[in-house]
């Protein structure tokens, strides 16, 4: 039996899928992140592109897309990824992760040169490997080297998983990954020319993920995917990273919540929106596919019976104020 959960924060509607695939801003906070992985505290927070095949721009078979902020001592990241067969094996930091277990990657290069740069790596069941990567000359890497001696001091990251892990018998929903960098530490990375961040500062990089099958084996049966496509095979290519924009405090003059509009759920599959003055609402997936749309109405119903396992997200417009709550169905 399927089971529906409404998701009771917040996204303010007009930053989902805000940023561009070659310029992210960084939103800075204020607030308290807990890293464990629950991505409560990012209700608000401006979400990237869904990722597709690094290379083609095709879709892949995982849903993904990452959210990022920042303050004077850390930077976070969030990833949340639908996947229907989450496999992950490897239990030691350092681990090639890569050859084997479903991941995200994030690769930063401070100072834009492609000479050094960090690749960090997270699997569905939160193991990490951080690497100085190795380039030679400025023209692009060509070939590279790894440096995994060296780590993030005070890194954390902490990962949620919908489903079983190493079951393909049942679908699964996917995992979220929730990841804290202090900043200080980047300064130890040899080569990497790291710069106390500032608001407006950019930093080179991009954001992907890897996705196996279960028991396909080191790179058989996987999507590659990626925030910013590449246009080649690898994701090894520094003069093809996107920009990461160091933002302020404020991310927007938006307003967020619909006080005036009351959703209700009515049973295990049904929901009924309503509101004195009139609205419009629509329900999408973590692609951006629109499942359900309703214009200027002042009430609105609609059934979740045959939507597939995963997170979805309901959006309310309302007198130029947007808002979206997150709906999880298992």
């Amino acid at each position: 039996m399927k089971k529906i959960v409404l998701g009771l924060g917040l996204i303010l509607t007009s930053a989902v899928f805000a940023n561009s695939n070659d310029n992210f801003t960084i939103v800075k906070t204020n607030q308290t992140i807990t890293i464990d992985g629950n991505l409560s505290e990012w209700a608000s927070i401006p979400q990237s592109t869904s990722f597709t095949n690094h290379s083609t721009g095709a879709q892949g078979t995982a849903g993904v897309f990452s959210q990022m902020m920042w303050d004077d001592n850390n930077l976070y990241i969030a990833f949340t990824v639908t996947d229907a067969d989450i496999t992950a094996n490897y239990v030691n930091q350092d681990d090639n992760l890569f050859d084997n277990d479903d991941l995200v990657e994030m690769f930063f290069d401070f100072d834009g040169s492609g000479k050094n740069y960090l690749e960090l790596g997270v699997s569905a069941t939160g193991v990490n490997y951080d690497f100085n990567i190795i380039c030679p000359g400025t023209g692009g890497c060509g070939t590279w080297t790894s440096d995994a001696v060296w780590d993030i001091s005070g890194l954390e990251s902490e990962t949620i998983i919908n489903g079983t892990i190493n079951n393909s018998a049942d679908v699964d929903n996917g995992y979220t990954v929730e990841i804290k960098i202090p900043l200080s530490s980047l300064s130890t990375m040899t080569g990497g020319n790291y710069s106390t961040v500032q608001e407006g500062m950019t930093w080179k990089g991009n954001l992907f993920t890897i996705n196996y099958d279960t028991g396909a084996g080191k790179h058989a049966g996987t999507d590659f995917l990626s925030w910013s496509n590449v246009g080649s095979h690898g994701f090894h290519q520094p003069t093809q990273f996107a920009t990461f924009t160091f933002g302020s405090l404020s991310v927007g003059n938006y307003e967020v919540g619909n006080p005036n509009i009351t959703i209700q759920k009515l049973n295990e599959y049904n929901y009924q929106i309503t509101s004195k003055e009139v609205f419009s609402t629509r329900v999408f997936d973590t692609l951006g596919n629109v499942i359900f749309t309703k214009l200027n109405t002042t009430e609105s119903g609609f059934n979740t019976s045959n939507y597939s396992k995963g997170i979805y997200f309901l959006e309310t417009i309302q007198q130029n104020v947007k808002s979206v709550e997150k709906i999880f169905i298992k």
